[in-house]
């Protein structure tokens, strides 16, 4: 199958089996009886923690963040903010303070921990207590958790709160047991994203001051059940009975009984899952095989009703090498743009990933321009780097290394048991031959590899970004040099590259004021070209994932950051009748 006919079956699927696939009745869901059920998907890895302040990684985001509930969290199907343990919010006249208006029904689940074993109701002292856990320092005086940052540049107070020159946070203020509001210190029209982020979820001060925080007690619509490890690891989520939310048809969410999550970090071995009916959904077909999938399987995507859907989504998502700027090798700004002049970005993608996802020749935000209106995509590509070897050998002289000679040995770190380690031993060879660069491997776990590098612990490192939420903030913010530790011994979660640039923090603060969104971008991207040109980092590629999913299961919604909500997701089969009438 040629290219140009598979991606246009790709896009024949989408459209004709897409269209109200997720609508919902009120004929279709007769009693609560007919909704129970179980989904099971596998994701990549198994969560790194459940300590939910803690949590630095998409595959545990998916997990907790069925369980754990923030004052607000994203419409899956638009990536908005709305709702989530706040029913509504308001904005003062100058964008400085936020009140929320807590739900008079949202219990904490069950658990020993609480009177009784029963889960109490959630109150805005729950809400000041777990914004003010998470600005509190660790027993070694530091900042454990990596979005404490986020915290302490954007909430009024809470800066001083974490160095313990107050004993409450300034910026939070509580009217009875429903009402909180928020005083930030400037406008930020992304503060209500940043609070839908999965370390902002309320916990409750008997559960933590217990010891069991870990057990994951929340206000989700899923309570955490139980995991085995026999055979393929899995992790089981059950239905909450107590969750606060109903549809429109006054039956209660969620819709699920159960989620097993399974963990396998193969590909190929998540898509057999998959073809032998044991998950419902995989979020990443190996490119390898989705020829396959679409000529030997398309009689099950064209029936009616069809037995699989196939979407295609750009996602807000990209790989790239994250470089240790305070790295001796590195220090030196035209090292690390010949670093990047030197690699040969499509080599990678047609002989190492087999697969033709955008190569990486802009900044870190993907090129998405309807996501992103105003941002000045074409600017920032001017300022990024395509494949140039002899540019990059004329850097690499210029910073006194001539051919690589005198150059010492780097070290590229990258988690074992994906492709990433095929790609880290392409790149090793590009720039032996290229600029006569020696590159040693590390092949890592993920969390060690993700600890190593906040903690700086090596050169470069295999790294990616998927967003929190819709905005060029989400990417760029990992180089805000207000976001870096004054101690190098201690754990930079968001910069990890350690970068600086008082013009870049400038802009980006400037564009977090900034209320007309075109605008913003703009000024987002003139911030990121200054970053490219300083180089603390090598954009590899943008990724797009193939997702697959069993047609019964419904109102499951995938978006451009991956962001999964299974609240209203229902697995039942289609009747001939009941999709012809849906799908005329």
């Amino acid at each position: 199958m040629n290219k140009w006919f598979l991606w246009s079956f790709v896009s024949l699927i989408t459209t004709c089996f897409f269209t109200s696939c997720n609508e919902t009745g009120t004929d279709q869901i007769k009693d609560s009886k007919e909704t129970l059920a179980t989904f099971k998907m596998v994701v990549d890895q198994y969560p790194q923690t459940f300590l939910v302040r803690d949590v630095k990684d998409y595959y545990t985001s998916i997990v907790v963040n069925q369980v754990i509930e923030g004052l607000v969290k994203l419409d899956p199907k638009t990536l908005r903010p709305e709702g989530a343990v706040s029913e509504k919010w308001e904005v003062s006249e100058d964008g400085l303070t936020y009140t929320f208006y807590l739900r008079d029904n949202v219990f904490f689940h069950d658990h020993s921990c609480f009177k009784e074993g029963k889960g109490r109701k959630l109150n805005a002292q729950d809400i000041q207590y777990t914004f003010e856990l998470i600005c509190t320092k660790n027993e070694d005086g530091q900042a454990s958790h990596g979005y404490s940052s986020i915290l302490k540049e954007t909430l009024d107070g809470a800066e001083d709160f974490f160095e313990g020159k107050t004993k409450s946070i300034s910026g939070i203020s509580i009217s009875g047991d429903y009402t909180i509001s928020l005083k930030i210190k400037r406008p930020d029209l992304n503060f209500p994203a940043k609070l839908s982020l999965t370390n902002f979820g309320i916990v409750a001060r008997e559960v933590v001051e217990c010891g069991k925080e870990t057990d994951l007690i929340g206000t989700g619509p899923f309570r955490y059940g139980y995991d085995s490890d026999d055979g393929t690891p899995f992790i089981a989520l059950v239905k909450n009975p107590e969750y606060y939310l109903k549809d429109e048809n006054g039956i209660q969410l969620p819709y699920l009984d159960t989620v097993m999550i399974y963990v396998q970090n193969n590909q190929l071995e998540q898509l057999d899952l998959f073809e032998r009916g044991k998950v419902h959904y995989i979020e990443n077909i190996p490119p390898s095989r989705i020829t396959h999938v679409l000529e030997d399987r398309i009689q099950d995507f064209s029936g009616e009703p069809p037995l699989m859907k196939l979407t295609n989504d750009p996602l807000l998502s990209t790989q790239y090498y994250s470089l240790n700027i305070n790295s001796p090798a590195l220090k030196d700004k035209r090292v690390r743009q010949a670093l990047n002049y030197a690699i040969d970005r499509d080599r990678i993608l047609s002989n190492v990933l087999k697969s033709s996802p955008q190569s990486g020749i802009y900044g870190i935000v993907p090129p998405l321009p309807k996501l992103l209106p105003g941002y000045d995509f074409s600017g920032v590509k001017e300022k990024g780097y395509s494949y140039d070897p002899e540019k990059a050998r004329e850097l690499l002289a210029e910073a006194g290394f001539p051919n690589g000679k005198g150059f010492p040995t780097l070290t590229l770190k990258f988690n074992t048991g994906t492709i990433h380690s095929a790609v880290a031993d392409e790149f090793r060879k590009q720039m032996a031959k290229e600029l006569g660069i020696n590159v040693n491997l590390e092949g890592l776990s993920f969390e060690d590899r993700l600890s190593d590098e906040t903690m700086a612990k090596g050169d470069l490192f295999r790294t990616a970004w998927y967003a929190d939420y819709i905005g060029a903030e989400s990417f760029l913010m990992n180089f805000y040099g207000k976001f870096v530790p004054d101690d190098i011994n201690t754990p930079s979660h968001v910069n990890s590259s350690r970068y600086q640039n008082e013009q870049f923090d400038e802009l980006f603060e400037k564009a977090q004021k900034e209320k007309n969104i075109e605008q913003r971008n703009r000024l987002f991207s003139e911030a990121e070209k200054i970053m490219l040109e300083d180089a603390p980092l090598i954009v590899l590629w943008y990724n797009e994932q193939f997702m697959l999913q069993y047609y019964n299961v419904r109102n499951l919604e995938t978006n451009s950051i991956l962001y999964l909500d299974l609240t209203k997701v229902r697995v039942k089969d289609w009747t001939k009748e009941e999709f012809n009438r849906l799908h005329p």
